[in-house]
């Protein structure tokens, strides 16, 4: 069954759309515990990762893999990270999006504070948080994760 939310958005509107490549869901979906929402594929690529959504979770067709690698009732969690910040290599990451729910005062001190608190205790500080890594969360740079090592803090 279509909810309504997305019925008012057809055209033209249709309370069961059978499986097939006009199906929103894409080829598979999976049920959360909340059963409004799912993960599921898309007819759509281009909306993966947009707020144009209904609450659900879109995936890109290629990840069907994660239909198979999840069992049915898995434990999962579904977290609100609009900055994320990774190491590899001795190299630390930083990627910055919007915060779409208003729930950081600055993004600047909460990147910066998240790069502190992941940094190997091989990096250096100086190096983990300089100038560069404040210029990405100023930025709200929002296409790749940034590299934010090697510069002078």
């Amino acid at each position: 069954m279509v909810p309504q939310s997305i019925l008012k958005t057809m055209k033209p509107p249709r309370p069961v759309v059978p499986p097939g490549p006009d199906n929103p869901l894409g080829a598979y979906r999976m049920r959360l515990s909340y059963d409004l929402y799912s993960i599921h594929g898309t007819d759509t690529p281009w909306a993966v990762g947009r707020l144009g959504t209904h609450g659900c979770i879109r995936l890109y067709p290629r990840h069907r893999e994660l239909y198979d690698d999840v069992r049915v009732g898995t434990p999962g969690e579904i977290v609100y990270q609009p900055v994320k910040v990774g190491e590899d290599g001795g190299r630390i990451y930083v990627q910055v999006h919007s915060d779409i729910y208003g729930r950081i005062p600055s993004l600047t001190r909460y990147a910066l504070a998240e790069v502190r608190k992941r940094a190997s205790p091989a990096a250096s500080t100086r190096r983990a948080y300089g100038p560069r890594s404040r210029r990405r969360a100023d930025s709200r740079w929002t296409s790749r994760a940034s590299d934010v090592t090697g510069s002078a803090g």
